[in-house]
């Protein structure tokens, strides 16, 4: 290795000491002579090979590390530059003062499971980032996330693979990470995807909270062949956190949960997590049963005092899910467009009020307005600092609303692209009251906030949910707000005295979409149980259970179908109201999906998942 303290890498990085070393090189603290700030320079460590061999590796290399520079997050090192230097690949990084987390570990033996939580939640939120740029970490262990305070980051992106790449930049067979927390698959040879990441976060946070990895033996074999055939011990320190390591450590890389999962689920929903609160939040996500029977069916009776406001209409009667043969709608079948442009996962969508556009959330960040006829990009609206969670148009359709991770909701002109209000308060869903003079927002602090469209100011806060509020949802009318929640629950919310008119409860999972039918008589909700459900609005009862695990949820412009969104199956689902039936599975995403939106005109729908594209539907 060619590095010691003096030498000046590519005319530019001094180095300074050694900070850090490992099987892939070593790293320095550095300084950069013409930026003048301090830097860590990753030196790599090659294996002998011949000439066109070396070649090859430092090229492939110096592309896995451009590759991972495409990251932007708080909990990812920041890489500056890829330089060669006497023939070898060096990483110059953002330099990150502290100990890695592999180091406060066994200083401490075993670290507080309240800590180990708020370590697990900012580590997955920079997986989710990874994962939703196509990029898999493959090392992830204790020794590459660094502790600065409070603060976790998570560092060695430079051996990650692009997914969905062209050119793969790691050779077949090669395996690339430290084994006490490499996956079964791949420890096997199998391609690895994001689910090794959760892997190997569930085996840090165990190493973490019991001071040793999950598996462990006497010889390379051994530790292979225990991760590979044994369940590990269950943790004895973790608290509230042991059912989630469990769940990361399941064997099958499908019923793993997802990163952005984890780090919802680890979301405090104070200041400092309580056993109490971190346990309730744990028991309600489905994310973490590891079993496929949890996304079994969960029937509900209706209530006999159910029924609908128009006493003519007969009331829906509960039916399972359609069998394969039910035939096709007759539209909605047929992809037209895929909407490229976000580098993130995209949440949310809308139509305008006319049609003639799109407005997408993404967590890149941005929200954009799509001119639908086209499927160009018109604007690309910037100012937001996390990630977005939605994104709505006012009725007259001149305003575009956004809700951030950042904790601020934004009015946006749609004509100039120019933000014309900030709001603070952390934001998740966001929706204009039909006549366009409120604004409602969902909130991390569990309360519900209405806004004063013209003048910013909050006009009431209902407070009630036990938990994180999601999705929010006027009634046509606007008499009535509905909301979704992270307590299990929907609510019914009078809009006029701020009361509570109806608690929604049966769901066992969090609570995620929610929508209105167009005559306000039914509200429909979906939920990490499992379920989609619709409810009569007059009674507060539920009136059908639909199965699937489903994100998003809308109904057609008359009433006659619901659209749901779903995780693993990467699929969009068209159901018939009045019967319950499934009668159409729509596919062409890679990734989950998640934002589900009709046209005014029901001609077109709208989709947006973790694969980072918007696609409409005729």
């Amino acid at each position: 290795m060619s590095g010691e303290a003096g030498v000046l890498v590519h005319g530019r990085y001094l180095l300074a000491e050694p900070v850090g070393q490992g099987g892939m090189g070593r790293v320095w603290r550095g300084h950069d002579q013409l930026l003048d700030r301090v830097v860590a320079v990753k030196e790599l460590l090659l294996p002998p090979q011949s000439a066109q061999e070396h070649a090859e590796l430092v090229a492939r290399t110096m592309r896995e590390a451009r590759a991972a520079a495409r990251l932007d997050h708080p909990g990812v090192v920041t890489i500056y530059d890829v330089v060669e230097h006497d023939g070898a690949p060096w990483i110059v990084m953002q330099y990150v003062p502290g100990a890695a987390l592999g180091a406060e570990i066994a200083a401490a033996m075993r670290l507080p499971w309240e800590r180990v939580a708020d370590i697990g939640r900012q580590v997955a939120d920079a997986l989710a980032h990874a994962h939703a740029a196509g990029i898999v970490h493959r090392d992830l262990k204790p020794d590459n996330i660094l502790l600065a305070g409070n603060r976790a980051v998570v560092t060695d992106f430079g051996i990650a693979r692009i997914i969905d790449a062209t050119t793969r930049l790691t050779s077949t067979g090669t395996r690339i990470g430290t084994v006490h927390y490499m996956s079964p698959e791949q420890l096997e040879g199998s391609d690895p995807g994001p689910a090794v990441d959760m892997w190997a976060l569930g085996a840090t946070l165990y190493a973490a909270v019991e001071g040793r990895p999950p598996f462990d033996g006497p010889t390379l074999t051994a530790i292979i062949t225990a991760i590979l055939t044994r369940s590990a011990d269950p943790p004895g320190h973790a608290g509230p956190l042991a059912e989630l390591i469990e769940a990361l450590l399941v064997k099958d890389p499908a019923l793993r949960p997802g990163a952005q999962d984890v780090a919802l689920a680890l979301a405090p929903s104070g200041s400092t997590p309580t056993a109490e609160a971190m346990s309730a939040l744990l028991a309600q996500t489905a994310l973490l049963r590891t079993s496929s029977a949890a996304q079994a069916a969960v029937p509900a009776p209706r209530s006999a005092q159910a029924r609908q406001r128009d006493p003519s209409t007969p009331p829906p009667q509960p039916s399972e899910t359609a069998p394969a043969d039910t035939p096709p709608a007759p539209a909605l079948s047929r992809l037209v467009r895929s909407l490229t442009g976000h580098f993130g996962q995209v949440i949310a969508v809308s139509f305008s009020p006319d049609g003639a556009l799109l407005g997408t959330a993404s967590h890149d960040r941005t929200a954009r307005l799509w001119d639908v006829s086209t499927g160009k990009t018109t604007r690309t609206l910037k100012g937001h600092t996390g990630y977005l969670y939605g994104a709505v148009f006012s009725p007259d359709g001149t305003l575009l609303a956004t809700a951030s991770h950042d904790r601020t909701t934004r009015l946006w002109d749609v004509a100039t692209g120019e933000t014309t209000r900030t709001v603070r308060g952390h934001a998740f869903g966001v929706a204009f009251s039909p006549g366009g003079e409120l604004l409602a927002t969902a909130g991390e602090d569990r309360t519900i906030r209405l806004l004063d469209v013209a003048t910013g100011a909050t006009a009431r806060t209902l407070t009630g949910h036990t938990n994180l509020v999601h999705r929010v949802a006027f009634s046509p009318d606007g008499t009535l707000l509905a909301t979704t929640s992270y307590d299990g629950t929907a609510r019914l919310w009078d809009v006029t005295t701020g009361e509570t008119a109806y608690t929604l409860t049966g769901h066992t999972g969090y609570v995620w979409g929610v929508t209105f039918s167009p005559d306000g008589m039914l509200l429909a909700t979906t939920s990490y149980d499992g379920t989609a459900r619709l409810w009569d609005v007059t009674t507060g009862e539920t009136t059908r259970t639909l199965t699937g695990r489903m994100f998003g949820v809308a109904f057609s412009p008359d009433g006659k179908l619901l659209a749901t969104t779903t995780g693993e199956e990467k699929t969009v689902r068209l159901w018939d109201v009045a019967t319950g039936q499934a009668i159409r599975t729509l596919t062409g995403h890679t990734g989950y999906v998640y934002g589900v939106a009709f046209s005014p005109d029901g001609k077109l729908l709208a989709t947006t998942g973790s694969d980072q594209t918007v696609r409409l539907w005729a």
